[in-house]
């Protein structure tokens, strides 16, 4: 599912590259694989890069909390939804 997502958001180089009107359609995209997996740190980075597009900061604060809880014993930082 990520991947689907992945290519609605232009890969995610940057925010500003991204194609706006396909935000919506990753962030379910994130929302349905986090459902399949609640801890999954890689769809929860994607569901607040979402969020962040969309300047809904409450809802990225959220996300992005739990993110932070999800991956605190990883062995790695991610900063996007790929590496």
């Amino acid at each position: 599912m990520r991947t689907k997502a992945m290519g609605l958001l232009s890969g995610e180089r940057s925010m500003k590259v991204w194609n706006l009107p396909s935000i919506p359609k990753a962030k379910k995209v994130y929302q349905e694989d986090v459902k399949a997996l609640r801890q999954n740190g890689w769809s929860l980075m994607g569901l607040y890069k979402s969020f962040v597009a969309q300047n809904k900061k409450d809802e990225a604060k959220i996300i992005k909390d739990e993110f932070d809880k999800a991956w605190k014993d990883a062995d790695m930082e991610i900063s996007k939804s790929v590496l």
